[in-house]
């Protein structure tokens, strides 16, 4: 039976050959079909395995919920400048329905486990209201993209039974920008990640390591059943010059008398009695078990020292929890854009309804939980001696206020902390306030 891997490698060649012969004036048969993208089998099969995964293995759940925890499990706050507008946000976010503030760690488990979200909207014609469902990426027959974009998906369809189910048309129009409304318009919210730009559908986190998490799921197992074997033990019994009936005879009549404790058990010299036990190559199999961990470790981009591994240095320890770090920051970001996204179409609906006005201030802030609590004191140190470094470069006039500012600001996004100054009264007199977050 070929793995998972093999199976997708297979596919994802067979493809290739098929793309690489002269298509001349044919079209895909589904529209949103691209050359990278996996086929819909290997789709299908690819969310199937990993929600199993999930709830099913260790490993695979902890890299999950490690990612989904680290990301937003300290919670997101947000503060719009316009009181109009943050009303609309906090609105959409208190929902008592959608439960964002709960929900948001729901969703993003499912992003990482799915690779991709399928959130369909309602809108309130009177009130501009907006408030989100969610799809099963399994119920997606296929996306649309663009003709003219690539990158740019137009429309979600969905498989025929969802019409069964569901009062929802099979085909929902993408949430994008539109140039003619001049605001962001459409039906359903479509996010993904791991994927290529000319792919539509999203790769689950699990995809690369389905099959080590397999392996080493079978390598446990085989452990045990071994370590069961270990447990069992026989009487190994050496007669002297007894003859084949002699040993078949003596055998019949000790059969079924099993000794118990307490027993008396008498022979002579010509008949040895010992214990055999099979053994367990314990520690062969402790570094073939460890070799798998790490193999998955790796791939999931996580270190060590998250699953109870310290085998490590110092020196490495500290560069495998930045790598991870530096990327789980990326996913981060991507998360703060989904709901920047949303916040956005929030608005733009609660314009277009007249419950704010044309010319709001639509500028708000919303603040990701830190990575790590010890990067956040380190990094408030560092921010408090350059602040204090600047503040002297302008005493000294070395700097201008401006110039100050705008290197503050910068340094400040390169650190990831999230930093809006204004100006106070007179240029002379500027103030940098960082606005509540």
């Amino acid at each position: 039976m070929p793995s998972f891997y093999e199976q997708t490698e297979t596919k994802i060649v067979t493809e290739t050959i098929v793309n690489k012969e002269d298509d001349t004036g044919w079209r895909p048969i589904f529209a949103g079909r691209t050359k990278q993208d996996l086929s819909s089998l290997t789709q299908e099969k690819m969310h199937k395995m990993a929600r199993y995964l999930y709830l099913t293995n260790p490993i695979a759940r902890t890299i999950i919920d490690l990612k989904t925890a680290f990301t937003v499990g300290g919670g997101v706050m947000f503060q719009a400048e316009d009181a109009g507008v943050d009303e609309v946000l906090r609105r959409f976010w208190d929902d008592p329905v959608t439960a964002w503030d709960i929900r948001l760690s729901t969703r993003v488990r499912d992003l990482a486990l799915d690779g991709e979200l399928f959130m369909p909207v309602v809108v309130n014609p009177h009130t501009g209201f907006v408030r989100t469902g969610f799809i099963n990426p399994l119920d997606v027959e296929d996306i649309y993209v663009d003709a003219n974009n690539v990158e740019k998906l137009t429309i979600v369809k969905l498989k025929s039974d969802m019409s069964k189910r569901s009062s929802k048309s099979l085909k929902l129009k993408v949430i994008n920008y539109d140039d003619k409304k001049e605001r962001l318009d459409g039906e359903i919210f479509v996010f993904g990640i791991n994927r290529s730009a000319d792919s539509p559908r999203g790769i689950s986190d699990l995809l690369s390591i389905i099959d080590w998490l397999g392996l080493y799921d079978q390598l446990l197992f085989n452990a045990l059943e071994r370590t069961s074997h270990m447990n069992a033990w026989y009487w190994d019994v050496l007669l002297e010059d007894f003859t084949e009936d002699q040993i078949n005879d003596w055998l019949n009549k000790q059969q079924g008398q099993s000794l118990k404790a307490g027993s008396i058990r008498a022979h002579n010299q010509k008949v040895k009695w010992d214990v055999v036990a099979p053994e367990l190559a314990a520690t062969e199999l402790r570094d073939a078990a460890r070799t798998f961990k790490l193999q998955i470790i790796s791939g999931a981009g996580l270190p060590e020292s998250f699953f109870g591994e310290a085998s490590e240095s110092r020196a490495s320890l500290s560069e495998s929890q930045e790598s991870a770090f530096k990327l789980l920051q990326e996913r981060q970001r991507y998360i703060k854009y989904m709901i920047s996204y949303m916040f956005d179409f929030a608005i733009s609906k609660a314009i277009e309804c007249g419950k704010l006005k044309k010319n709001v201030n639509r500028a708000y802030t919303i603040t990701m939980p830190k990575i790590s609590i010890r990067d956040m004191q380190r990094g408030g140190g560092a921010v408090f001696r350059f602040s204090q470094a600047l503040d002297i470069g302008v005493k000294q006039h070395w700097l201008d206020p401006e110039d100050a500012e705008k290197i503050f600001s910068d340094v400040l996004g390169v650190m990831g902390f999230g930093w809006r100054s204004r100006p106070t009264k007179t240029k002379e007199d500027t103030k940098w306030t960082s606005s509540k977050q």
